[in-house]
This record gives structure tokens, sequence and C-alpha cells, in this order.
């Protein structure tokens, strides 16, 4: 594998992340450069550390990082959860992922991200079933563990209801939730107006372009790149001025 090209749809197969993110027994791509990005962030923070040793040390290190590694120490903590311990007593549950359903409503569907007793009470009390707060099955956290597969399935009452009222119910009775929204609804969507994520710059050559700020304020204050990206060769002349002075 050394000498082979490390192209993200490849690593993303070799990591596992493709059978992390498997339907009906079918591997999938998680469909975004993952494993692209994951290496990038993690070249930031090794760079930010190793620049720190040397600020304080005066050693400075050389940083070799493989984005196979990089994929899987990302993917481990639950991906991998029935990896980790590996004494023949311990008990295999069903993986996290198992828990990543969407929830079909007659006009579209919502995420719920329940992890508490008292938040999966609150979803069987929105759709009217609350003999399962007293059932051994789904009446704590390890028995829903157990039993998560037969617990989504049993969940299709959704279907029922729209999404905007499968909301109401579920915001009611303080249930982590969110309609699924789309890429174009993202472009308007209250809490993004409200970060100020989005910023708007021209380009000689692309026209208007919608950018991001950068997500941490740094005492408030917002770190944006109001410059588009240079056209090749665009610096070329006075790159080479300053190399020569």
């Amino acid at each position: 594998y050394a000498t082979a090209p490390a192209y993200d749809h490849v690593v993303q197969a070799m990591a596992g992340a493709t059978d992390i993110q498997s339907d009906l027994n079918e591997p999938a791509y998680i469909k975004t450069l993952l494993c692209d990005k994951i290496t990038a962030y993690t070249i930031c923070q090794s760079l930010s550390s190793a620049l720190f040793k040397r600020e304080r040390t005066g050693i400075a290190d050389r940083l070799n990082l493989s984005m196979i590694d990089s994929a899987v120490f990302f993917l481990w903590p639950d991906g991998m959860m029935n990896h980790t311990l590996l004494d023949d007593d311990v008990a295999t549950l069903p993986p996290l992922t198992k828990s990543y359903s969407l929830y079909k409503c007659k006009d579209g569907f919502l995420s719920i991200a329940a992890l508490s007793d008292a938040q999966w009470f609150g979803i069987f009390r929105a759709l009217g079933l609350p003999e399962y707060i007293e059932d051994e099955r789904f009446n704590n956290a390890f028995a829903r563990s157990e039993n998560m597969v037969e617990l989504v399935k049993s969940l299709t009452i959704f279907e029922s209801l729209t999404v905007d009222d499968a909301l109401q119910k579920l915001q009611d009775e303080d249930v982590p939730c969110s309609k699924t929204i789309s890429l174009d609804e993202l472009m308007t969507h209250p809490q993004i107006e409200a970060n100020n994520l989005f910023q708007s710059i021209n380009s000689d050559i692309q026209g208007k372009i919608r950018a991001l700020r950068y997500p941490t304020k740094f005492d408030d204050n917002e770190m944006f790149n109001d410059k588009p990206a240079p056209a090749l060769g665009e610096h070329k002349q006075e790159i080479i001025e300053s190399l020569s002075n």
C-alpha cells in the first residue's frame, strides 16, 4: 500500500467507513469527502501541537501522517464499539449506527436524538405509547440498546403524522428533534442567519460567491477571508519580487 494513491473513496472503503454506513447489508459511501477532510483537520491539530511544543521547548518535530490512520482514529469511538473490549465475556450490542434512522412522516422526514430515559419516555408519550415506559424491552438504556432494531421498527406511527405535527408533539415533551433540512432551506435557516455564518464576496472570474466565515469566534471576533481563491498565476509576479528582495 505504500505506493498506492490515497483517495477519499478508496480510504473510506479501507477504513471501514463503508461498512459503518451499510444499509440492508450493502456497504455505502458517506457522501462527502470524509477522509480527505478528516486528514486535513488532523494535520491542522498536529501542526498546532508541534508549533506549540517548538515554542515551549525549542525542539521541532517531523510530522508523518497517514490518511487511513486519521480515518480509523476518527471512526473508532462509536464505529468500532464492538471491536474495542476484547475479553471473551464482553456483551456485543447492536452498533450505535443502528440508532441512526430518520423517521418517515406523511410529508417528509424528521430526526430524533433521544439519549436519556426521560427523552425516550417523552417519545412514547408523544406517540400515544405510554405502555412502553413500563415495557422491560424499552424502559432503560441497556434494554433499548439490546432491542434497538425492534424499537425503531415500532415507531412507524410517525407515518400517520405530518412533520410539523410530529415536531410539535416531540418538542412539547422536550425531545431533541428536527425536520430534515434541504440544502436550499439551509441557505435561509434562521439559526444559520442568526450565526452570521454566510458571507458574500465578489470574484472577477466567478462573480458573486456565497462564502463562510470560520466557525470559531475569538473573543467575539469573526474570522473571514473576504478574498476569493486566486486564479492560476495571479500573484506570480509579486511572489517572485518578494523572493528577490
